[in-house]
């Protein structure tokens, strides 16, 4: 006779599957101890925890939980990292991209209106013009001087002639359809029939136009 290892009741030596409990003995390769203060039910129990027998179906159970908490953190994760601000390298690159974003069209054509502006009023008439009146006819003479950084394909220059009351009472006008280069200087007249009330004359440049 001998002691069946998972419910400790005898069975015949020969025994494959114990009587009482149903466990197959044949798989049983260690001795399972059995503890005399238990009862068969308890050494039953901790003998099917001890014995090595075929646990593939709870394997696939415990090995899907793992997938499943892997999935559950990884989701977790990148929620996370989605949610979190940015870093102040990531805010101050965003920041120059945006800076680097070009205006709309108006903003733009305004600009460079500006721009034109600005280098338009670099062409001046220089301040030593003279004023001289022959017979019936007098002539303003000067120098154009284009200051601006692009060359100069016409000019236009107007005179004023204003009265003792520093009132415009007539205009003139000379132009060129002269190429005048970065810094260069050029000459101009201005003829007009005499005007007895006039009193003083200014010139200044009012039309210009850029080549480039």
């Amino acid at each position: 006779m001998k002691k069946c290892h998972f419910c400790a009741e005898e069975i015949q030596d020969e025994a494959i599957k114990c009587r009482f409990c149903g466990e197959m003995l044949d798989n049983i390769t260690q001795e399972i101890p059995v503890s005399k203060d238990l009862t068969p039910e308890a050494n039953a129990l901790i003998a099917q925890i001890k014995s090595p027998k075929d646990n593939s179906g709870d394997t696939g159970k415990v090995l899907a939980s793992c997938i499943y908490l892997f999935l559950a953190v990884f989701v977790g994760f990148i929620i996370y990292v989605g949610s979190s601000p940015k870093s102040e390298n990531s805010t101050s690159t965003s920041e120059e991209q945006a800076n680097t974003i070009p205006s709309d069209p108006i903003s733009i054509a305004n600009d460079l209106a500006t721009q034109l502006a600005a280098e338009k009023a670099k062409v001046v008439v220089k301040d030593d013009y003279t004023w001289r009146w022959d017979g019936d006819y007098d002539y303003i003479r000067g120098n154009v001087k284009n200051n601006s950084s692009h060359t100069v394909s016409y000019w236009k220059v107007s005179a004023h002639y204003l009265n003792r009351a520093r009132e415009i009472i007539d205009t003139g006008y000379t132009n060129a359809l002269e190429t005048l280069p970065p810094g260069a200087t050029k000459r101009f007249e201005i003829m007009h029939s005499r005007l007895k009330d006039a009193k003083t004359v200014t010139a200044a440049i009012e039309e210009v136009q850029f080549s480039d």
